[in-house]
């Protein structure tokens, strides 16, 4: 029994969508899609499956992950290298545009929420521990900040060095060397 998937694609920023409904091959609800280019994207949910799509969504691939952990958040470096982190840690890396997947999950086991590539091989990820990982050789090895915050964090990255978070205590928090030190640069009062 499958279940309908609808997928929709514009390429006019928005003003027109095509809807197209295929039969999926498995029961599949995507908790997030992502796009590396305007062609290449992801989309996956709580399964160990991603799809993945070369044309804008027009067709799509389904990619098995042999266990089970849900991603939560995916990034690119250019379209080519792709990396997806979620539960339990999980780490998966693909250098081919996400056609073979590497898993370069670490023994630490953390659910990662955020990932993103700030360069070409130095990659930020944040734990549900509040803590900033990062990686300066492609997700082989990793580097653990604290991060000075509490919960619902929101982290943006102006450069190679200089990072912000801001979260539910009204502050925002800047690091002049990629979350090694912190300091507050606001306070807000309501």
């Amino acid at each position: 029994n499958r279940q309908p998937t609808h997928i929709g694609w514009t390429f006019d920023r928005g003003a027109t969508w095509t809807i197209d409904s295929t039969q999926s091959p498995a029961v599949f609800f995507p908790n997030f899609t992502y796009f590396a280019t305007t062609t290449l994207g992801f989309s996956f949910g709580n399964n160990s499956s991603i799809f993945r799509t070369a044309d804008a969504g027009r067709t799509g691939q389904e990619v098995k992950f042999s266990s089970f952990a849900p991603l939560m958040d995916m990034y690119s470096a250019g379209g080519r290298t792709v990396v997806g982190a979620g539960d339990g840690g999980r780490l998966m890396v693909s250098n081919d545009s996400g056609i073979t997947w590497q898993d370069l999950t670490p023994p630490t086991q953390i659910q990662l929420t955020f990932v993103k590539y700030i360069t070409s091989n130095l990659v930020a990820a944040i734990g549900n521990g509040y803590e900033l990982f990062l990686s300066s050789d492609s997700c082989k090895t990793w580097t653990k900040h604290d991060m000075p915050s509490g919960l619902n964090v929101t982290i943006a990255f102006g450069d190679s060095l200089n990072c912000w978070i801001a979260d539910d205590s009204s502050r925002i928090f800047h690091s002049s060397d990629l979350g090694a030190t912190w300091t507050v640069q606001k306070e807000l009062k309501y």
